[in-house]
């Protein structure tokens, strides 16, 4: 996730360092049943198992539109959209303290002279975090576009989401997801400088994750989750180098040993991401197996790692092994 609350002071890149391994599932998480609205639309919708409901949340004045020619392939959830030349926005009442997820739905289409990729606008929301600036999908794709979010938001108020179109353009939203995701987090972290130096960093969940990379190893193919939060998990592959290396390893029959943690549930991730891996094709030559990822130099990101033993020769036996993450932070595993 990336922390998109970065000051413009720091030029370093930063990390935000978190280990997690499966732990026992919280009992007393209850499904959340909204937000999970289709924006622009007069009807609810399946999208993936999840209802989204018509829109009555929005405030201010907008308007729809409908894409009147929509692919076979193109969901209901995107064929219609919120939009406005003037700043718009949605609101919503929490009623729950804690971590929230806020996905932003958005696809292009085009409905008599207007084109969504024309669009060019900030997000903000009523927590004082800036989600998008100048967003716009005028170099796009023809796939939806899904920018997910951890936020904390404080119960018994009201949230609200600003949609802010720049200069001469407009904004637009097809479809918005507001929804309680306890302990998904903590809120303290290892801060990893450039030059490898490490310390301990708290007020994590005070600021805006932006998701950026979810990654699962070994999987080899990408899955969604099927409950939720219904996070879309991606493999490693196209970031693996020398990918000769290493092998895709799973034990999909086995039964996980959970730890018990107080941050553990299920909402940090599902058990096939825990049952898959990479694992070194010879451990005896090879001691190094590199993945690269793409990232800003003057942001600061939260990488969290997730580990589960499933190659091993026993479960009294531990596999050890070192993390590296740049050329100068190492963390024994």
């Amino acid at each position: 996730m990336e922390n998109i609350l970065y000051f413009s002071s720091i030029l370093l890149l930063l990390f935000l360092f978190q280990l997690c391994s499966p732990s026992l599932a919280s009992s007393d998480y209850q499904t959340p049943t909204k937000y999970f609205v289709n924006c622009g639309s007069n009807s609810d919708v399946d999208f993936n198992g999840q209802n989204f409901v018509r829109d009555t949340f929005s405030i201010g004045r907008s308007k729809t539109i409908k894409d009147k020619n929509p692919s076979p392939n193109t969901s209901p959830l995107y064929q219609a959209a919120r939009i406005l030349k003037r700043p718009f926005a949605y609101e919503f009442k929490i009623t729950e303290n804690g971590t929230h997820f806020v996905r932003l739905h958005f696809f292009v289409f085009k409905s008599g002279n207007t084109n969504l990729a024309d669009a060019v606008f900030n997000v903000s929301t009523s927590t004082k975090s800036l989600l998008l600036s100048n967003f716009s999908l005028r170099n796009g794709t023809n796939s939806p576009v899904v920018k997910e979010f951890l936020l904390t938001i404080n119960g018994s108020s009201k949230f609200s989401i600003y949609f802010i179109p720049q200069g001469t353009f407009f904004a637009f939203v097809n479809a918005i997801e507001v929804f309680s995701v306890p302990n998904i987090t903590r809120d303290v972290a290892t801060l990893v400088t450039r030059d490898g130096k490490a310390a301990d960093f708290s007020g994590l969940l005070s600021h805006a994750l932006h998701t950026v990379h979810r990654i699962d190893f070994g999987g080899g193919q990408p899955f969604n989750e099927s409950e939720i939060p219904r996070r879309s998990w991606i493999p490693d592959d196209d970031y693996l180098y020398a990918a000769g290396l290493v092998q895709n390893y799973s034990s999909l029959s086995a039964k996980l040993d959970y730890d018990s943690g107080e941050e553990g549930n299920k909402q940090i991730a599902p058990e096939l991401v825990y049952k898959t891996c990479k694992k070194l094709e010879d451990t005896s030559t090879i001691k190094i197996v590199t993945w690269r990822f793409n990232v800003s130099i003057n942001a600061t990101y939260l990488v969290r790692v997730h580990f589960c033993d499933t190659v091993g020769p026993s479960k009294n036996v531990i596999t050890e092994f070192r993390l590296q993450i740049g050329s100068k932070f190492t963390y024994k595993a």
